[in-house]
């Protein structure tokens, strides 16, 4: 009797770290999860960005480009 019980304690304590275990893993690939993405936005607005900077960049040489013109004539 001593034995059953003892066993069915552990095996029920071992259930239990069990499944305490998955769910802190599944947090943990959720907080990943969350990190990756945000990750991922902050680059997309980064590049976003430098795009941005390159197309003004590009306005302006374009600008000066026409301004030389217009002043040579």
């Amino acid at each position: 009797m001593y034995g059953t019980i003892r066993y069915d304690t552990i095996r029920s304590r071992d259930s239990k770290r069990s499944r305490e275990k998955e769910e802190e893993e599944e947090e943990e690939e959720e907080a990943d999860d969350e990190d990756d993405k945000e990750e991922e936005e902050e680059e997309e607005e980064e590049e976003e960005e430098e795009e941005e900077k390159e197309e003004e960049e590009e306005e302006e040489e374009e600008e000066r480009k026409r301004r030389t013109r217009h002043e040579r004539e």
